[in-house]
């Protein structure tokens, strides 16, 4: 599979219709399975999908903190692709899910999520560090340079800058976390990035994966900036403007 699809589309040139074609992100139905129970189905951009499988893992709280991740097994079923998870310690089982694209949180409370301690945190963020690496994400979306459809969502450790993208910005989130975890050295993560807002959800995600800094291009909800409060985090709003919103903890 890839990320976009050619579709036909009218233009208007010259105050007439013309016909054309564009590149389109894809909505790929997903299900997500543990040997434990746990069971998830969601809408994403197919592709980075063991990234995702795994990530969405670590940021649901499947896992137990562990060395060793799950294997992956991908098959298809009906048109839908099954990445079912093994070889892992697991948690108990929540209630099978199903996730749209645009909203993470979807069937779930807003209560605080159980901490997590899969990524070591690292450094605080310091203000000096914040533009550089805005435009260096924003560098890095090609799927969004392509469809203008897509979100990324990027996390910077002490020796690498991750980056994925899906037409879902929690989707996005889960896929990079799990490039981390796919990572040969799983440095310590300095923050986790967002192209667009930050929502409870994604929130929630960087609490149970273990990340300590949030930096969204777009606004943080009230939800969002509470959950940072109560969990002693920094979560930054509007990076990408001259007036960015610090909220939380300044604590590594």
């Amino acid at each position: 599979m890839t990320g976009t699809a050619k579709q036909p589309v009218l233009r208007v040139v010259d105050g007439a219709y013309r016909a054309g074609v564009d590149d389109l992100a894809i909505e790929a139905q997903i299900r997500i399975t543990s040997e434990a129970g746990h069971g998830v189905e969601l809408l994403a951009t197919p592709l980075d999908l063991e990234d995702l499988s795994i990530g969405h893992a670590i940021c649901e709280g499947w896992l137990r903190p562990s060395v060793e991740l799950p294997f992956v097994e991908r098959s298809e079923v009906d048109g839908t692709v099954v990445l079912h998870l093994s070889g892992a310690s697991w948690t108990t089982p929540l209630p099978h899910r199903s996730i749209l694209p645009s909203c993470g949180g979807c069937g779930l409370t807003l209560d605080p999520p159980s901490s997590g301690t899969f990524l070591p945190p690292a450094n605080r963020v310091e203000p000096g560090d914040v533009e550089g690496w805005v435009l260096r994400l924003q560098d890095k979306q090609p799927l969004f340079s392509t469809t203008g459809g897509t979100h990324a969502a990027a996390l910077v450790t002490e020796d690498g800058f991750i980056v994925r993208e899906d037409i879902g910005r929690h989707s996005a989130v889960d896929k990079v976390i799990g490039a981390w975890g796919h990572s040969s050295s799983r440095s310590s993560a300095r923050c986790l990035m967002v192209s667009g807002r930050c929502g409870w959800d994604v929130m929630a995600k960087a609490v149970r994966s273990g990340v300590r800094q949030v930096i969204a291009l777009g606004a943080v909800s009230a939800q969002a900036a509470e959950l940072a409060r109560h969990e002693g985090m920094l979560v930054v709003g509007f990076a990408a403007g001259h007036r960015p919103q610090y909220l939380g903890s300044w604590s590594s």
